[in-house]
């Protein structure tokens, strides 16, 4: 064999095991992982786990258009629809209640009309690639709201809402509201709120089953037993003691007695499931399962009484050790997952409103100075240095002032690279995105 077929196998070698735990696949290891070991379903657990999870992985993945972003949604596009005319409907009933929407003939609606139609006449136009199927359910209105609030925001299925206090900031100038609109239609065309409900939903789910297999939380079936047996237990008592104090009523009321005509007493009274000579029959044990206790818990109760600690309730659910409370647990999935995907969500939909002003023929060069303007009135800007970055973890959105910056290097790329531009972005969306 030649020096060279070895060095191209050796070469190859990489590839194919970057091409097996690939997403699907370490979708599928996952799933295998907690089936297996993790419930204790043995290895047709796995199996089952592993071809799910894959099956799952696949039918869900989706490319955020334009940034090219791989993301799961687990909500069907109908039923996406559903959720945000539910929702907009309620807004509007509670905006009717208030009296502060605005009119079709008002200036300021028509001015937020046209913007949107500029904008939505670009989505059909199949531009920045991607998964887009879900546009064909949406109902694109508008809605004007006259309130001091500077934002805006797009309800699923294509509901947009502008408040009257952005478009004084913004001064009216439709290029600066296509960078704010254009914003919100990409949360939408991103399906950023979709995303996020599943991302709970499977939180929800891993969190349930490291609880499981941690041993934190008791299955609902061993605890539901548990207070079964309880019941049981306290019933065989009373049983038992109900019976007892009629027998020692009997025995005293008898040793009382002058005669054996009348053992119970001279009353003539006879305890119920006695006979008149004086004698009980035998009584039937109750027919119940026996308790089973854990000599492991009582020695473990001891050895906390030695110790000068209270006795650990058995009735109790297991707790988690001190290192991973829950409420550790908690602020952990805040700073590491919900809220950089809240971040890492805002910068991109501020790339693919650039790309849907500019395509949709605004001053694209205008998209950097709505963020300025924003960030004069946000209490929120922060002026930079190491601690601007700690107060970033624990933000919902990025600073202003460094989206501003990245849409300015967007600029700078949109303009070397024009052919390109129109259905991709230059910038990479960073995880953290401070």
């Amino acid at each position: 064999m030649a020096v060279g077929d070895v060095l191209d196998k050796t070469s190859n070698q990489p590839s194919k095991l970057r091409a097996f735990f690939n997403r699907r696949n370490l979708a599928g290891l996952l799933g295998a992982a907690v089936a297996g070991p993790g419930l204790r379903l043995g290895l047709p657990g796995m199996v089952v786990g592993y071809v799910a999870c894959r099956w799952i992985y696949s039918k869900t993945e989706q490319f955020v258009p334009f940034t090219k972003r791989r993301h799961i949604i687990l909500m069907p596009s109908v039923a996406e629809a559903v959720l945000g005319a539910h929702l907009y409907e309620s807004f509007l009933i509670e905006q009717h209640k208030k009296g502060t929407l605005l009119d079709a003939s008002h200036p300021d609606t028509t001015l937020v009309v046209g913007v949107a139609q500029r904008l939505i006449a670009v989505l059909g136009q199949g531009h920045g690639g991607g998964y887009q199927k879900h546009l064909r359910n949406f109902k694109w209105s508008v809605s004007v709201v006259k309130e001091q609030v500077m934002n805006a925001f797009v309800f699923p299925g294509g509901y947009i809402v502008v408040y009257t206090g952005l478009l004084q900031l913004l001064r009216r100038d439709p290029d600066l509201l296509a960078m704010v609109m254009g914003h919100e239609i990409g949360h939408a065309l991103a399906r950023h709120n979709t995303e996020k409900m599943g991302m709970g939903l499977a939180l929800s789910m891993i969190s349930s089953m490291a609880m499981v297999m941690l041993g934190a939380g008791p299955d609902e079936q061993q605890q539901k037993q548990r207070q079964q047996e309880l019941e049981l237990e306290r019933m065989r008592r009373g049983y038992h003691r109900t019976h007892s104090r009629l027998v020692t009523d009997a025995a005293a009321a008898a040793g009382s007695s002058s005669g054996a005509a009348a053992p119970w007493g001279s009353s003539g009274y006879v305890p119920p499931g006695a006979s008149a000579a004086g004698y009980y029959p035998e009584v039937p044990k109750p027919d119940l399962p026996p308790i089973h206790y854990d000599p492991r818990q009582q020695q473990q109760q001891q050895m906390r009484q030695r110790k000068g600690k209270p006795a650990a309730d058995p009735d109790a659910p297991p707790q988690l050790p001190p290192w991973m409370s829950e409420q550790l647990l908690r602020s952990l999935t805040n700073v590491l997952l919900e809220l950089p995907f809240s971040r890492r969500a805002e910068t991109e939909a501020d790339l693919i409103g650039l790309k849907l002003m500019a395509l949709a023929g605004f001053n694209a060069a205008k998209g950097p100075e709505a963020f300025k303007l924003l960030a004069s009135v946000s209490e929120g800007s922060r002026k930079g240095g190491a601690e601007s970055l700690i107060a970033g973890l624990g933000c919902t959105h990025p600073d202003s002032n460094r989206r501003a910056e990245l849409l300015q290097k967007e600029l700078s790329w949109m303009a070397a690279n024009k052919a390109e531009a129109r259905d991709a972005v230059g910038s990479k969306v960073n995880y953290w995105s401070l």
